[in-house]
């Protein structure tokens, strides 16, 4: 039996929080909404990007079910991607160490 390593990307290998609030709080001004803190949005993710949306949009006093939305903050997630997000601390020590010794694969 092959065994092998599958991490979650987001929270468990990098720190997004900062980029997906910056995404999510500029949907939420394009719609005309009040900007929320990071560690608001980041205690919103975890249930894909839909959720979060739903979630982001109705804790700024907007429509959840905006149309539209979903797809208008992952273009503006996309413009983000990577300015600020980073590995965690001693995670790419780590994964040189499992390099080799096990598969690892990313499941986001």
């Amino acid at each position: 039996m092959t065994q092998f390593i599958v991490f979650d990307l987001d929270g468990t290998l990098v720190d997004s929080q900062r980029d997906l609030a910056n995404a999510a709080n500029a949907l939420v001004v394009e719609l005309g909404g009040a900007v929320l803190s990071v560690d608001s949005v980041a205690a919103m993710v975890g249930e894909g990007a839909a959720v979060l949306v739903r979630r982001v949009l109705t804790a700024a006093g907007l429509d959840p079910s905006t149309r539209g939305a979903l797809s208008r903050f992952l273009e503006l997630y996309d413009e983000r991607l990577v300015e600020h997000t980073a590995p965690y601390e001693g995670i790419a020590d780590l994964l040189r160490e499992l390099h080799g010794l096990v598969p690892l694969a990313v499941l986001t």
